[in-house]
């Protein structure tokens, strides 16, 4: 290789394969021919502060350092294979009108920058196809008009940034197959068009906070990233894709994604991560999805929606999640869909969804949703191991428990227009406390053990099979005892659906189960009332009474000899004489006129005490005499 020494180069400058000895120093001068130095052995830095070239082409090259801050060019900067060796290449500030090119270039500099290129202005690309930066590759508020092509590039400086881009304003971003040990920075950076991190593997994370993208951001095929890749406060115009991606890490945030605002979709399709996914206070203006994800955090949550906004559907279809999945105060206006899901505990306190919520799988925990808002329906279904709660829930149109299984369901406070309860199998308790629904639908097989009841009303028992006995003993099941709305409820719903005869049943029943509210003379009048008139509700008891009473009365006087009281009476009627006795107040004339003795007088004092009490029940019964709660 000849040896050229740099003092002796002059304008114009075109060296190929040669060594040059010496500082070649044009800081500051205006060159009007290119500067070519290819597959050239540069021993000293090159000096190219404020210099002004039309073209700098330093491909293949070997460079001690480049110094070529304030460069101005009017077309490319060419940079492909060069090599450096503890050195770096600077660009601050430098402005390119036509391309940067970085591609094949091995850049190394352990202790410091391998190219810095703090506010570069580039009119066109930057390419770096195949590049190797072991050090500190910078392009911090870097202009970028073209796009930043970066596929397959190799950076490496653990514990420290490999790639910084902090406030890069680029036209499109490559990145795809870029593989980086050290941190990777795109803080505030702003890509008019598509962002792609395809195929990236990330040792130690990414930031990118404030980031906004007008396009597209793709972290998909294979994408992976150890540590945390933040993404919060970023902007994306249309669709963020984590599809086929990996996220690790463990006990720690692998996703900061808070108040990110996404145009379309975001897709994390088939997603594995190790650690919490956090997209709270987000908005995502299309769907937010994860199917076939698989989530983790143990002993925390694996995905955190708390306070988002989805304009269209949240979706966690066949999704395996170790941890908790929290949806607090949400508001999704389309469906939420948890279908075949694995979850351990989901949170969704205050969520609101305007269209459907169904949550179908299993879930290892509990599954709480204090204050739950959803348009129209909303169903579980599956496996629950813990207990399913839903205090205050509204729900717009049918809440069904079907096929599945649980330990308790609180449904305290909630509302909707119609609750089926046909779980798989008996629970241990279901609260229903001042639920209000307008049909109830239930299976007495799968009764709870418990069932809250207190202020639960409901319109209509629909397609309602039990017994009216079986229905009464489900009010039984209440643990607080003898409460008198119950039975108005569950009366108060027969008689809506035109089945009196069950209702006249349940309003007995209430009467009865009374007793234990009373003492000895209570219980005993408790039990005449429902032994002459059905408290009430069956009159018809007291005219049976009275012919049996009259039977029995007109067979003791028949087969007696009165005594008449004067001289001329009418004849004497065993019949009439025995409803004179019978009857309080009413004066037939036989008991005036005709005196029995011996065990007739017994009998007579026996009809006596029987009418009263007889007249005394039926009056109280009739004219509701009786206190019926």
């Amino acid at each position: 290789m000849r040896i050229i020494r740099a003092e002796d180069l002059a304008d114009p400058i075109h060296v190929e394969d040669a060594r040059i000895a010496g500082v070649l120093d044009l800081e500051g001068q205006r060159l009007s021919h290119p500067l070519i130095l290819r597959n050239c052995y540069v021993e000293e830095e090159i000096n190219l502060r404020r210099a002004e070239i039309p073209h700098v082409d330093l491909s293949g090259s070997h460079l001690w350092g480049l110094d070529a801050k304030q460069l101005r060019t009017r077309d490319d900067v060419d940079l492909r294979d060069v090599v450096t060796a503890g050195t770096e290449v600077s660009l601050i500030g430098a402005r390119v009108d036509g391309c940067l090119l970085l591609s094949g270039a091995r850049l190394s500099n352990v202790n410091g920058h391998t190219l810095v290129a703090n506010g570069i202005e580039v009119a066109q690309d930057v390419y770096g196809l195949g590049l190797t930066s072991v050090g500190w590759f910078s392009l911090r508020a870097a202009h970028i008009k073209g796009e930043l092509h970066l596929p397959g590039v190799r950076l490496f400086n653990p514990r420290r940034p490999a790639l910084t881009a902090d406030r890069l304003e680029v036209g499109g971003l490559n990145c795809n197959g870029l593989k980086a040990t050290g941190g990777v920075s795109l803080m505030s950076a702003s890509i008019s068009g598509d962002a792609g991190f395809d195929g990236a593997k990330l040792a130690d994370g990414l930031t990118a906070a404030g980031l906004v993208v007008g396009g597209a951001a793709h972290f998909k095929r294979g994408f992976t990233a150890r540590g945390q890749v933040v993404l919060s406060n970023a902007r994306i115009g249309t669709n963020l894709v984590f599809i086929d991606a990996t996220l690790s890490c463990p006990v720690d945030v692998a996703l900061a994604a808070d108040s990110i605002s996404v145009g379309r979709h975001a897709d994390f399709t088939r997603l594995t991560a190790h650690g919490k996914l956090r997209l709270a206070s987000g908005h995502i203006k299309g769907t937010l999805r994860f199917p076939d994800a698989r989530l983790s955090n143990l002993g925390d949550d694996a995905l955190d929606v708390q306070s988002a906004t989805v304009d269209q559907h949240l979706s966690l279809q066949r999704c395996e999640v170790t941890g908790g999945v929290r949806l607090d105060s949400a508001l999704v206006r389309g469906h939420v869909l948890l279908t075949d899901v694995r979850i351990g505990e989901l949170s969704a306190d205050v969520l609101v969804v305007e269209r459907d919520f169904w949550c179908s799988g299993t879930a290892a925990g509990r599954v709480w949703a204090r204050g739950l808002r959803v348009g129209q329906d909303a169903a579980f279904r599956g496996e629950f191991a813990d207990e399913v709660a839903l205090p205050d829930a509204h729900v717009g149109g049918r809440l069904t428990f079907t096929k599945a299984t649980m330990t308790k369901v609180g449904l305290d406070g909630a509302r909707a227009t119609t609750l089926r309860f046909r779980p798989a199998k008996a629970i241990d308790e279901l609260d229903l406390t001042d639920a209000t629904v307008g049909s109830f639908e239930d299976d007495p097989e799968t009764w709870p053990e418990k069932v809250w009841l207190r202020g639960f009303t409901y319109d209509l028992l629909e397609h309602d099979h039990a017994p009216v006995k079986h229905r009464v003993g489900w009010l039984h099941r209440h643990p607080e005892g003898y409460t008198p709305g119950l039975y108005d409820t569950l009366a108060a719903a027969y008689k809506r659906a035109g089945r009196l005869n069950f209702t006249r049943k349940v309003n007995i029943a209430k009467q009865w189960d009374r007793r234990a509210e009373f003492g000895p003379f209570g219980r005993a009048w408790n039990w005449l009332l429902y032994l002459v008139v059905g408290y009430g509700y069956r009159p018809m008891l007291a005219g049976a009474w009275l012919l049996a009473l009259l039977g029995a009365g007109t067979a003791v006087y028949a087969n007696t000899t009165p005594t008449a009281t004067a001289p001329v009476v009418e004849a004497f009627n065993p019949f009439v004489y025995a409803l004179d006795v019978m009857l309080p107040i009413v004066d037939l004339g036989q008991q005036k006129a005709w005196v029995v003795q011996g065990p007739a007088q017994w009998c007579s004092w026996a009809l006596i005490a029987a009418g009263w009490v007889l007249t005394t029940a039926v009056v109280a019964g009739l004219t509701n005499a009786l206190k019926r709660d």
